[in-house]
């Protein structure tokens, strides 16, 4: 026993004086970054079979996301090894050209660097989300995960052994050194609620809390709650379903009482957990410390805690151009509006089981591309969390089975790496970029909470015509941002989808601008174009999707336009090139500036200047061909 602790004594003290001498070199970097992340960063999850020294010296990854968890496993005379060893994990990642350098923390730890503390733990595994029969659940997405014989059980976020492990969690990464954490799935319990979860004694007591506090007698009365103090949501809810079977039926009917309260309840004790993780984590670390979460498609039950992030991480529902760039466009905008930038893009569990199904590996090329026209990151994509077994009929619908997706799916990193290497060649044209706004469009959350807005169909519109478009955002009690002047200042005009659902300043502030003309009612896109004289617009039959970007606090620098081709053939695996495209950008684009010349610069092929010529109209540029990805350097005198 006494060489073991010598050992140990030994071990620790190398680990320790490397991470010192890392770290001393580090004290003479600036760690203050001016935004969490940089458009043209190269971002991989280290959660991978791909050793650090490949993504960083191989693929140029110089972000870090979702780094190991630095909780102590087993400690060894009361060292925490694992935390040592990733103090100089992380250092040598610095060393070798590591910006940041982000851990995790898992609110439902479905990933096996997580798992394996529940399996590790009874009381983790208790702490688990009950339905309303009081059995423990299992994770919906991944029920057929064992970890040593333990099942994948779902963790509730209420629990307070739930919550102590998080804190573990987070205060173990801010001594490892990480720059921020990720929280994964930071809906917490309120994800269960299709499921028929969560009715542990922890979620119920706080919807008594959550109840009591938000309603007079009288409203309880009409919600059928008679006498607060002796209420059980189990025993109403009972009467309607009293199996988590019984319960799915009925929640899909609409005939779960109190259910919309219920929710309400979960998110915004999701949302406050959040809340509590993000100023650990400064406390621990300090206020350079940014905080992101996971936030699939930004819908409305992801954007409770928006105000407590610096960043997302997502998943999206990417698919063929141009209708697979639907849904993920509209989630950039909105991320953008946020001003939190979606730092770890990727495709979902069915849109990689449907690339896998129809080999269509160049797809990707398109996706990573739309990123960062978009002025968010891709990650380097190595695998794709896909169904082993289902077939998916639509990129765009999950199947019915419930087979559990995994991360088998491993893709051809080489090929993709021209790409990010494209960007860090010329960074000097993404970061400090912003996308140029012309109109802009009401996003009512209240609205979009009801499924009743047209939001999305209106932003698709405007941005397949090639309209540089903005989201004003009207928030509620989901959404903490507020219509301001400042908001639709910043646009020509804005548009207005119905229903608009407004109350109060915000209302007041959108009828005013109408009063001046300057929001409008949707009608459609040709209406649109009678108001302004667009940015830029396409004069040849090409499939083309044009995105100006411009510095706005240099005008010295050049104008940056990004060509997509959306002119994707499945059956090829490839896009149809396309050739000889005219297009016409406003002189009030380049702020009336003579333009000097024109470069074509794309990720593989050389670049070349391009022919224009200057009309009344504005600057007409004549682009031999694209395939994939062109972008447009315009400087200007």
């Amino acid at each position: 026993m006494k060489q073991l602790l010598i050992v140990i004594a030994i071990i620790t003290s190398t680990l320790s004086t490397f991470a010192s001498e890392m770290s001393t070199k580090e004290t003479t970097t600036n760690k203050k970054y001016p935004y969490p992340f940089k458009y043209s960063d190269v971002v991989s999850d280290n959660i991978s079979l791909v050793p650090q020294d490949r993504v960083v010296k191989d693929w140029g990854g110089n972000v870090l996301m979702w780094g190991e968890p630095a909780a102590s496993e087993v400690e060894a005379a009361g060292v925490n090894l694992k935390l040592e060893r990733l103090k100089v994990q992380i250092a040598k990642g610095r060393e070798d050209g590591v910006r940041l350098y982000m851990g995790g923390i898992f609110f439902v730890p479905h990933s096996n660097i997580y798992f394996k503390y529940l399996a590790a733990d009874p009381t983790l595994q208790e702490a688990a989300i009950r339905d309303i029969e009081g059995k423990r659940m299992l994770l919906a997405w991944m029920v057929d995960h064992t970890y040593r014989g333990v099942p994948q059980y779902w963790t509730c976020s209420n629990n307070p052994r739930s919550r102590e492990f998080y804190r573990e969690c987070v205060t173990a990464a801010m001594e490892a050194g990480y720059d921020g954490i990720c929280i994964e799935e930071p809906r917490g319990s309120s994800v269960s609620l299709f499921a028929g979860g969560c009715f542990c004694d922890h979620c119920m007591e706080g919807f008594h809390d959550y109840l009591e506090k938000k309603f007079t007698p009288e409203e309880l009365k009409q919600k059928g709650i008679l006498n607060i103090e002796d209420f059980d949501y189990r025993e109403m809810v009972r009467d309607v379903a009293d199996t988590r079977e019984a319960w799915v039926r009925a929640y899909r009917q609409g005939k779960i009482p109190l259910v919309a309260d219920f929710q309400d309840f979960q998110v915004k004790a999701a949302a406050a957990l959040v809340k509590e993780m993000r100023e650990l984590a400064k406390r621990m670390g300090g206020e350079d410390i940014i905080v992101g979460a996971f936030g699939a498609m930004l819908g409305p039950t992801w954007l409770v805690n928006s105000q407590y992030l610096d960043f997302y991480c997502s998943e999206h529902k990417y698919g063929p151009p141009p209708e697979g760039y639907k849904q993920v466009t509209f989630t950039y905008e909105l991320a953008r509006a946020l001003e939190k930038p979606i730092s770890w893009s990727n495709g979902n569990p069915t849109a990689w089981t449907y690339l896998k199904q129809n080999k269509a590996f160049n797809m990707v090329k398109g996706w990573i591309a739309l990123s960062y026209a978009f002025g968010h990151n891709f990650g380097i994509p190595h695998y794709g969390w896909a169904f082993p077994r289902t077939k998916v009929e639509r990129w765009d619908r999950h199947p019915k089975n419930s087979e559990s997706c995994t991360p088998h799916f491993l893709l051809p990193t080489e090929d993709y790496i021209p790409f990010y290497q494209f960007v860090t060649r010329n960074a000097e044209l993404f970061d400090d970029y912003e996308a140029v706004e012309q109109v802009g469009v009401l996003y009512s959350h209240a609205a979009i909470r009801k499924r009743k807005n047209e939001v999305h169909n209106v932003c698709w519109s405007l941005l397949k015509t090639n309209i540089p478009y903005g989201l004003a955002l009207a928030g509620d009690d989901w959404l903490a941002n507020r219509l301001t002047e400042k908001d639709l200042s910043k646009f020509e005009f804005v548009v207005v989808p119905e229903p608009i659902m407004l109350e109060g300043e915000q209302q007041r502030v959108l009828d005013e601008w109408t009063a001046k003309g300057r929001a409008v009612p949707w009608k459609d896109v040709d209406d649109v174009l009678t108001r302004i004289e667009p940015f830029v617009s396409l004069k040849s039959k090409s499939n083309i999707l044009i995105r100006p970007r411009k510095n706005p606090s240099n005008s010295t620098v050049p104008v940056v336009i990004h060509l997509l081709n959306l002119d994707y053939d499945l059956a090829k695996d490839a896009m149809n090139r396309q050739t000889d495209i005219t297009i016409c950008l406003a002189h009030k684009l380049m702020d009336d500036r003579d333009v000097r010349s024109i470069t074509l610069l794309s990720p593989e092929s050389e670049s070349i200047q391009v022919p224009f010529e200057n009309k009344p109209d504005g600057v007409y540029v004549s682009i031999p061909e694209v395939d994939i990805w062109g972008m447009l350097k315009l400087e200007c005198d």
